[in-house]
């Protein structure tokens, strides 16, 4: 059974995920700043509001991605220096 995708597809989709969810965690941190200081939002026992626990499961997710990326290239670098010509 044969693949029609290149080799690397998954780590590269798997990166640009880590680049969006990257991007919406700062975007979250943002938009909560401007949400704190113009009194729109609250926050709960701990301080938190919903936009800054979103906003570190986002960099949460980011950082799972980028391990499993950075895996993957070195997976793929063990690969191509240890198969045979």
């Amino acid at each position: 059974m044969s693949s029609t995708r290149k080799p690397g597809y998954d780590t590269l989709v798997f990166f640009w995920f880590a680049v969006i969810l990257w991007v919406l965690g700062i975007v979250s941190i943002y938009a909560n700043t401007y949400f704190l200081m113009n009194g729109a939002i609250t926050t709960d026992a701990w301080g938190l509001t919903v936009l800054a626990m979103a906003a570190t499961g986002f960099f949460l997710l980011a950082g799972i991605f980028s391990i499993v990326v950075a895996h993957k290239i070195i997976a793929m670098l063990i690969y191509l220096v240890h198969s045979k010509p």
